[in-house]
């Protein structure tokens, strides 16, 4: 037994020290003229045969904070972040980020679409807020 608590300690302080976030989700993007139903169901969606996203963009959420990390130049970035209704909840624009944060501890929980718009890209998935 305490060896079992000595490793839980061990792997405590070492996924502090890492900043590594167990809880965190990824967020699948897609471009945007794919419809994107609300409950983020693959099944569903159109295959355009090309339409999950190039890799530079990437987004996830972990304790109700929304991070879009962007591995290369990407321009003039708009993010938009809508309730479920359609109702745009944040905006937010940048040029060239290499990454953007965004606190979602304020809003109601539920499930939002994030739209990610670049010089090149459209881009959106569907994120849950709890």
């Amino acid at each position: 037994m305490k060896t079992r608590n000595t490793l839980l300690v061990v792997l405590t302080t070492i996924s502090s020290f890492c900043s590594i976030n167990l809880n965190a989700e990824n967020i699948l993007l897609r471009n945007l003229y794919v419809v994107i139903p609300m409950d983020n169901s693959k099944e569903t969606w159109e295959d355009d045969g090309g339409s999950l996203l190039p890799p530079y963009i990437t987004a996830e959420i972990a304790d109700n904070i929304l991070q879009v990390d962007f591995d290369q130049p990407a321009g003039n970035v708009e993010v938009v972040i809508s309730q479920s209704n359609g109702m745009s909840v944040h905006r937010q624009n940048a040029f060239n980020p290499q990454s953007m944060t965004i606190d979602m501890n304020g809003a109601e929980t539920g499930r939002y679409l994030l739209e990610v718009y670049t010089d090149t890209e459209a881009v959106g998935g569907v994120f849950a807020v709890k």
